[in-house]
C-alpha cells in the first residue's frame, strides 16, 4: 500500500493550488484525478481573475478575492520558472460596462463602493469607453474601469500547478476514482481507489460540483452544479484589448492570437454537458451587442464547464466535524481559478495545523453547512 502524507481528490485548480503548497514544504502529497488533470471547471474557465468585476459587496468574500488576486503574479513567475509552463497572465485591467439604463444606474451608484476599495478605479463615459476600445457598441451607456483586475489561461494555470507539484515530489494519479474514504474511529486513514488503496493522515476533498457524490453529509443543497456554455472566436484584425464585463456576468476575454472568449450560460442543477442552440445563440447576440464587429469573426469551438454553487454563494473551506483529518475545499463557484492561489495557502496551514490568520477565513467554515441542514 502507498502511503502519503496527504491526499488530495480532485485534480482542478483548488486541488493542485494545495498540492503545490503542501509539496513545496516536502510534504509526501498525491493527487488523485478521475479524469484528466484540469479536465473539469478548471479547463473550461475564462480565466478571470475579477477580485472586483464579479464582487460588488464588502464582506469576507471580497477580502478573500483581493488577498488572492495579489498573489498571482509571483506565482505564475515562479511556476514559470519551476515547469516552463507560462499561464499567459495578462494585467491590462476589466472593463465592466452597463448596456442599459437600469444597469447603468446600478454601476453608477456603486461606483463609490469601488472607489472606495481601490483608489485607481475609473468612472467611463461612453466617449471615453470608446477611447480605451474603439470597437465597443455607441450603445453602450458607461462603465467602471477596474485596472488591478486581470486575467489568464485557466488550463495551463492549473496543469502548471500540477507540474509544479510533481516537480517537487508529488503523485499525480489521472483517471482514477476514489470510492471511499477510510476512516477509522473518526480519522482518516487513506482512501479507497481504482488503482489501488492509498494511505494518509490526511485528505483533503476538492471535488466540486460532485462532491455530494463522495461524502454522505453533504447534500446538492450545500453543492449544486451550474452549467456555463462559452464559445471561443477569431478575429483577422485587433478587436479587443481589455477583458469586458457586464452586470448579467457576461463577459468577453481576449486571448492570444486574435482569440476571444465569449461565455457564460446559467443552468443550475445539471450535470448535462451538452452545448445548446439556444445558448450559443444567447452568447452570439450579446456579443454582437457589445461588439457589432464580432459578427465578422470565426467561430472556433465551444464547450461548457459545471461550475460548483453552494446555498449562500460561498465556498467551504475547513476540516471536516464528522471526521479528522478530512479537509474540505469546494464551491468557489465562478471564482475558482481567482481564489485558488489563496485557498491553496490557507489549506496548506490548517493541514499544518496552524490555524489561518486572516481575519475572513472562518467565515467559509464548513461548519454553517451542517447547522443549515441540521445535521
Amino acid at each position: 500500500m502507498k502511503e502519503y502524507d496527504v491526499i488530495v481528490i480532485g485534480g482542478g485548480v483548488i486541488g493542485c493550488s494545495i498540492a503545490y503548497e503542501l509539496a513545496k514544504q516536502h510534504k509526501k502529497v498525491a493527487v488523485v484525478e478521475q479524469g484528466e488533470i484540469s479536465s473539469g471547471a478548471s479547463r473550461a474557465a475564462a480565466g478571470i481573475l475579477g477580485a472586483q468585476a464579479e464582487i460588488d459587496e464588502e464582506g469576507p468574500l471580497l477580502q478573500f478575492a483581493l488577498s488572492s488576486r495579489e498573489l498571482f503574479k509571483n506565482r505564475v513567475n515562479e511556476l514559470r520558472e519551476l515547469t516552463g509552463i507560462d499561464a499567459e497572465l495578462i494585467e491590462k485591467g476589466v472593463l465592466k460596462v452597463a448596456t442599459t439604463e437600469d444597469g447603468f444606474e446600478e454601476l453608477k451608484r456603486k461606483f463609490s463602493t469601488y472607489k472606495k476599495w481601490d483608489l485607481s478605479v475609473e468612472w467611463l463615459t461612453t466617449s471615453e469607453l470608446k477611447k480605451r476600445e474603439t470597437m465597443l457598441s455607441s450603445t453602450i451607456k458607461g462603465g467602471i474601469f477596474l485596472p488591478n483586475d486581470g486575467q489568464l489561461n485557466a488550463f495551463k494555470y492549473t496543469k502548471a500547478l500540477a507540474y509544479g507539484t510533481a516537480v517537487y515530489g508529488g503523485d499525480l494519479y489521472e483517471y482514477c476514482h476514489v470510492s471511499q474514504i477510510i476512516e477509522e474511529n473518526g480519522y482518516v486513514k487513506g482512501v479507497v481507489t481504482s488503482q489501488g488503496t492509498f494511505a494518509a493522515s490526511s485528505v483533503v476533498v476538492t471535488t466540486g460540483a460532485w462532491t455530494s457524490k463522495l461524502l454522505p453529509y453533504v447534500t446538492e443543497k450545500n453543492v449544486y452544479p451550474v452549467k456555463g456554455e462559452c464559445m471561443l472566436l477569431k478575429s483577422n484584425k485587433p478587436i479587443l484589448e481589455h477583458t469586458i464585463y457586464t452586470r448579467e456576468a457576461f463577459y468577453i476575454v481576449p486571448k492570444a492570437g486574435g482569440k476571444l472568449l465569449v461565455g457564460a450560460t446559467i443552468t443550475p442543477h445539471t450535470f448535462d454537458r451538452a452545448v445548446t442552440f439556444g445558448g450559443m445563440s444567447k452568447l452570439f447576440e450579446k456579443a454582437k451587442e457589445l461588439i457589432p464587429e464580432l459578427s465578422h469573426s470565426v467561430f472556433l469551438k465551444s464547450w461548457t464547464g459545471l461550475r460548483p454553487q453552494t446555498d449562500d454563494g460561498w465556498p467551504y473551506l475547513g476540516e471536516s466535524p464528522y471526521m479528522k483529518g478530512c479537509f474540505l475545499a469546494y464551491g468557489h463557484y465562478r471564482n475558482g481559478i481567482l481564489l485558488s492561489a489563496k485557498t491553496g495557502e490557507l489549506m496548506r496551514d490548517l493541514i499544518n495545523g496552524t490555524q489561518p490568520k486572516e481575519h475572513f477565513f472562518n467565515a467559509f467554515s464548513p461548519e454553517r453547512a451542517y447547522s443549515l441542514k441540521g445535521g
